[in-house]
């Protein structure tokens, strides 16, 4: 995968993010079909593989980094640049600009992100 090599990303470490992004973009789903103002599609009409901009603010809590006013701004300009429609509030990423998404939280060490990450592991 050019990408892959691009981001110089290992197998196993593309590997591991796929499933990251994937368990994300199953919750975010399930989340969305449980609320009360949900419209759902039915399961034979679902979007292709995207996480929101939601979902990705989640995943960085989740590693029990905390986001500030000002990492949620450069957070946000990140995903808008990523969203294939420049959106933000709306922003959908599929896999690949995910990866690309994660390499640059690695290498900027997004609000300490390498240092939580490395506590949860």
């Amino acid at each position: 995968m050019a990408l892959q090599k691009e981001l110089r990303f290992s197998d196993g470490e593309t590997e591991e993010f796929r499933q990251v992004f994937r368990y994300w973009v199953r919750l975010m789903r399930d989340l969305s079909e449980s609320s009360p103002s949900s419209t759902a599609r039915p399961k034979s009409q679902q979007a292709p593989e995207e996480l929101s901009r939601d979902g990705v603010r989640r995943l960085v809590r989740s590693l029990g980094v905390s986001i500030s006013p000002i990492n949620a701004d450069a957070l946000d300009i990140q995903i808008q640049s990523l969203d294939e429609e420049n959106r933000l509030e709306t922003a959908m990423l599929p896999f690949n600009a995910f990866l690309r998404l994660m390499r640059w939280l690695l290498d900027t060490n997004f609000a300490g992100i390498n240092e939580a990450a490395a506590g949860n592991s």
